[in-house]
């Protein structure tokens, strides 16, 4: 069975990862790219992006895989994108059911599936749902009980509970690098994309993170890391297959445990030693954990702030760091320089 994923502008790790695990149970996967040129969340010029549009091109890409699946992992700013690229594959008469999936649709699966060119939604993580409906619709069956994921019938929708969460995450291959490799070799070479973990410990009231919480309360622990070998094997192996030159971890809030760091850091600089990012928050940035950062070969840390007003973050946004938190990173950063 085959499946088509469209994605934009951008390498996308949630399609390495479903690739790789699709891959790795007999599935055929295909990813078709549209670099959208001038028109990205932070380049958007219509006149321009307008003569260098090739949806046509990508719709009769799509036909000539004769995909029995076509998936879209989609975020907000690219959701009316992504509508309009759907609505043009149905155009186009294909008949192969369309999946979106995504923060966005997980956020407001309510919302999507009423759209005409959308055919299922998938809620949540969608290894294992992807994984059945391809099953299923290999037996040329027409379940519409597989959890994880809603569907159409007729004007009904029937929208199935969510699995548990993935819990031991060192089972799962390592990401589908080499389909945006061949795409734009830099993607991956000048700077790795790894994920070390799923989940966030916070709640924030803008955050996607807030709703997971929800969606999948009492089904498995919110946050979940790749043993610091796991990760540090991937890299190893990145290394050696692609020539990588630096690394940016994009885990919610990377460096949540000391002992976990601690492991990995000897290990990362010892094997890897390459230059990395990570994105973080301000409560975690205690000293031990600042050095041990520094030592393994991190250069830059990111983190939100939001708001200056410390009422406004924990009163409405649900950040209960204060000020002196914020800055309190750079002042273990100085002291060791």
């Amino acid at each position: 069975m085959k499946i088509v994923f469209v994605t934009v502008a951008n390498e996308n790790i949630a399609i390495e990862l479903l690739s790789s695990f699709l891959k790795e149970r007999g599935c055929d996967v295909k990813v078709i790219f549209d670099p959208r040129v001038f028109a990205t969340e932070a380049f958007d010029f219509k006149k321009l992006a307008s003569f260098f549009d090739i949806s046509k091109h990508i719709v009769k890409q799509i036909n000539e895989e004769k995909p029995d699946l076509i998936g879209f992992s989609i975020f907000t700013f690219n959701y009316q994108y992504y509508l309009k690229l759907a609505k043009a594959i149905k155009k186009s008469g294909q008949e192969a059911p369309i999946v979106f999936g995504g923060i966005h649709p997980t956020s407001v699966p309510d919302r999507v599936i009423k759209e005409e060119c959308v055919d299922i939604v998938c809620v949540g993580e969608g290894e294992y749902a992807l994984l059945e409906l391809l099953e299923n619709l290999k037996k040329g069956e027409k379940r519409t009980d597989i959890k994880n994921l809603w569907f159409k019938k007729g004007k009904q929708v029937i929208k199935n509970p969510c699995r548990p969460l993935i819990a031991d995450l060192d089972k799962l291959p390592f990401p589908d690098k080499e389909m945006f490799y061949k795409i734009y070799p830099s993607f991956i070479r000048d700077d790795y994309s790894a994920l070390s973990s799923r989940g966030c410990p916070f709640a924030c009231t803008y955050c996607g993170n807030n709703v997971l919480r929800k969606t999948f309360y009492g089904l498995g622990k919110v946050v979940r890391r790749r043993s610091p070998k796991n990760i540090v094997d991937e890299l190893v192996w990145a290394k050696e297959k692609f020539g990588i030159k630096k690394v940016t971890f994009v885990d919610d809030v990377f460096g949540q445990d000391q002992k976990w760091l601690k492991a990995f850091a000897k290990d990362y600089k010892k094997r890897v030693d390459l230059p990395y990012i990570i994105i973080t928050h301000p409560l975690f940035m205690t000293k031990p954990i600042v050095e041990l950062l520094v030592d393994s070969g991190c250069y830059f840390l990111l983190f939100g702030i939001q708001s200056a007003s410390e009422k406004t973050r924990r009163e409405v946004l649900k950040r209960y760091e204060t000020n002196k938190d914020i800055f309190r990173p750079l002042s273990f950063v100085t002291s060791m320089d």
